[in-house]
């Protein structure tokens, strides 16, 4: 519940900060942040596909942001 709570908190904060287009494209950033986690504390195999939807996912999100 805390870890959920303090989402929330974030979230809306960044909603305040920033435009909700851009707000939504770096909440896309969270599959990134589980495969960095899982790896790290899991020890999950990074695949190439896993590479290149990442890099894909950034490239989306930096076209998104470009003003």
């Amino acid at each position: 519940m805390v870890l959920l709570f303090s989402y929330f908190l974030i979230w809306k904060s960044s909603l305040k900060l920033l435009n909700l287009s851009i707000a939504y494209s770096y909440r896309s950033t969270s599959i990134i942040w589980s495969l960095i986690w899982s790896y790290i504390f899991f020890g999950e195999e990074i695949t190439s596909n896993n590479i290149i939807g990442s890099i894909l996912i950034l490239i989306g999100i930096r076209l998104i942001t470009i003003d």
